[in-house]
């Protein structure tokens, strides 16, 4: 009978580092993840326009008053 090979630890390391089922652990998906969030800049304050909306808003039309005599 064949003996089973030894496994090598570098083959197991997933398992040492996921999350244990019901303990509350994130897996480090969740942790990429939650590090990604913590990137994205917070939202500009109410009201306050950013310097770049400026230059792509678009220009409001004018009435064409010649229509409406």
């Amino acid at each position: 009978m064949e003996q089973p090979s030894q496994s090598t630890p570098e083959k197991g390391r997933h398992f040492i580092e996921e999350s244990d089922i019901g303990s509350g652990e994130k897996t480090p998906g969740e942790q990429d993840t939650d590090e990604q969030i913590r990137q994205i800049p917070p939202l500009p304050e109410p009201g306050v326009k950013p310097s770049s909306a400026a230059a792509s808003a678009p220009v409001p039309r004018q009435a064409d008053r010649s229509a409406l005599a």
